[in-house]
């Protein structure tokens, strides 16, 4: 029995997806919930694959892993997979839904599209200018100049890419069919250098083109979110587990009102002994 497993998680604490030795990721809290449960052996043997790997610091709201269980599932069992796994797991990561897949579905050689949302603290920059540049990327272009590692192929194609405003936040919500390392947050840079005015669409163009280089800064990982992933060949009937989707709100609204109140903290320190105000 081959099962996909959607996952949600905060990755402040990790290391990244991907399991690495001698340091927490999400992979090794997910292997060993599956272990303890008697439902995985080892990622080999299980033919274990996930649709993308996040850095060290970046959150997922739908990761998409598939693996081949050790035992089959009734139809009840299945329903209740979901809150069997995420209650062995850390408060920081859910299974939020569970499907049976067929026996030659890959979650990374299978998707066809991976969706990012980036949330950018508005520092005043000139948002329209930045919704322009933005256009740029759209397309089949060489990322080598936007990658960690200029390796291997780094041609990508991207299928969208918007800027929109949301309260003190611009959201840079981008979807292609797969990411060099490093190619979002080298993206968000430099889009600020154009929102800033101290570069322009042009010089994004011949970045693009590979006729200058340029070193592009990579933005802090807090603030990228994994926020879908689509399969053409395979539709994954995902039904959200009502009491994990509970567990994960209670758990953000939580850490959402401790760092209020830290920012509170912050600000009565700046009025009261640096005489800062606002």
């Amino acid at each position: 029995m081959r099962i996909a497993l959607k996952l949600a998680y905060i990755g402040t604490k990790y290391h990244g997806s991907q399991t690495q030795p001698g340091v927490p990721t999400i992979e090794d809290e997910l292997f060993r919930a599956l272990k303890r449960l008697n439902l995985f052996e080892d990622r080999r043997a299980a033919r274990y694959s996930a649709a993308g790997r996040t850095d060290r610091g970046v959150h997922a709201l739908s990761q998409v892993v598939a693996f081949d269980l050790r035992r089959e599932l009734s139809e009840a069992e299945l329903k209740m997979l979901p809150r069997m796994i995420t209650s062995m797991l850390p408060d920081d990561i859910w299974v939020l839904a569970a499907a049976e897949v067929p026996n030659d579905f890959n979650a990374r050689r299978d998707a066809t599209l991976r969706r990012y949302k980036y949330f950018l603290l508005n520092e005043g920059f000139d948002v329209e200018r930045m919704q322009e540049a933005a256009e740029v990327f759209l397309g089949r272009h060489d990322f080598r100049n936007f990658t960690v590692k200029p390796q291997g192929n780094t041609v990508r194609e991207v299928k969208k890419i918007e800027i929109h405003e949301q309260g003190r936040f611009l959201v840079i919500d981008i979807a292609a069919n797969a990411f060099v390392h490093g190619m979002i947050r080298k993206i968000v840079s430099a889009l600020k250098r154009v929102g800033w005015g101290k570069c322009d669409v042009m010089w994004l163009e011949r970045l693009l083109r590979l006729e200058i280089e340029d070193k592009i800064e990579l933005a802090p990982p807090f603030a990228l979110v994994l926020w879908e992933v689509h399969y053409d060949k395979h539709a994954l009937s995902f039904e959200h587990d009502e009491y994990v989707c509970e567990r994960a709100t209670a758990w953000l609204s939580e850490e959402i009102l401790r760092h209020l109140t830290l920012s509170g903290v912050f600000e009565e320190f700046r009025r009261e002994f640096l005489g800062e105000e606002g």
